[in-house]
């Protein structure tokens, strides 16, 4: 699954960046092999009707062999993976309508998409790690990787599936009750993940975990001896607690922790080509600039508050006091 994880990253480049013809020359290609690829892997269910992944794994976390002695890590259908053939199988059509090609081919994938395996729960209202409720090896694993749709991914939002943002916090809450999050690049990753259930005060909390625990005096990521994954991951983690665009509108300090109580942040990008600078004061939004780099239509949000443009003027900035008023 490396590469269609990968082409979530080529696909974000295009989306912060809007290069139409690296989209055309270089991403688009890509992902259309891959989601080619995934789309002929995929094999149906007998069980359920739906389409799985497979043989394949959970990274890294095993399971305790139903009815039997032992652990095993291969099934058909973990989480992940569905998760990430959704994500590329979406964004590749979303891709193609851009460039206005290979529409059999969008047609396949929608049609591929329409029977893929959905994010389930299970008994104890947790997000399933595998197709089927199985019980972890490890409850306090490192890996979360059944809340990819969470982050990096954009499945498990308010503005789309708010059901699954209670199941997703349940499954992080069980994984650090167990003893989860215990190597730098783990704690980043939680960071983000509270950062996306705008958690301010956990995703801070976790911040600072990272710091004191994780974190060597040069500020390297300390997963002996080094590990780059927490320096960048926990860099993502306090972008995304002031600033997120995953789910189609600009969201100002969707996580702002109390701790932070009065600050500012420049330069912040966003999908859709937005530059912002933002100030805060108090634990509420005070003023926030948002520059135009691709004149693309805007929306964008505050603490239930919403103004949306319908088009922007490239290389113009646009300013919003607190109640996202926009100011003349």
């Amino acid at each position: 699954m490396g590469i269609a994880w990968s082409c979530q990253n080529i696909w974000d480049h295009y989306l912060f960046g809007g290069d139409i013809e690296y989209l055309r020359n270089k991403a688009y290609p890509i992902m259309k092999e891959s989601a080619e690829f995934c789309a002929a892997w995929l094999v149906t269910d007998p069980r359920t009707g739906y389409l799985v992944s497979g043989p394949s794994i959970s990274p890294e976390n095993r399971f305790v062999i139903p009815g039997g002695e032992g652990t095993a890590s291969m099934v058909m259908g973990p989480t992940m993976d569905h998760m990430i053939i959704r994500d590329l199988l979406q964004n590749t059509i979303q891709a193609s309508l851009i460039l206005n090609t290979d529409k059999a081919l969008r047609r396949k994938l929608e049609l591929t998409l329409e029977k893929l395996t959905p994010t389930r729960t299970g008994s104890d209202g947790r997000i399933l790690e595998w197709s089927e409720e199985l019980e972890e090896h490890e409850p306090g694993h490192r890996h979360i990787s059944h809340l990819y749709g969470l982050h990096p991914g954009n499945q498990i939002t308010w503005q789309q599936h708010p059901e699954l943002l209670e199941a997703a916090g349940k499954t992080i809450e069980y994984r650090l009750a167990h003893g989860g999050g215990h190597t730098g690049w783990s704690r980043a990753w939680i960071i983000n993940f509270f950062a996306r259930l705008q958690d301010g005060d956990k995703a801070c909390e976790n911040v600072y975990a990272l710091i004191t625990k994780s974190t060597l005096d040069n500020l390297f990521d300390n997963h002996p001896p080094f590990q780059i994954d927490g320096n960048f991951g926990g860099t993502a983690g306090i972008t995304e607690m002031l600033i997120q665009s995953h789910a189609g509108e600009v969201e100002l300090l969707p996580a702002l922790p109390e701790k932070w109580g009065t600050g500012h942040i420049r330069g912040a990008m966003a999908r859709g080509g937005f530059e912002a600078d933002i100030e805060w004061e108090n634990g509420q939004l005070k003023t926030a600039k948002i520059t135009s780099r691709l004149g693309n239509p805007l929306k964008v949000s505050y603490k239930g508050k919403t103004f949306m443009l319908e088009a922007t003027e490239k290389g113009k900035s646009y300013l919003f006091n607190k109640d996202l008023v926009q100011d003349q």
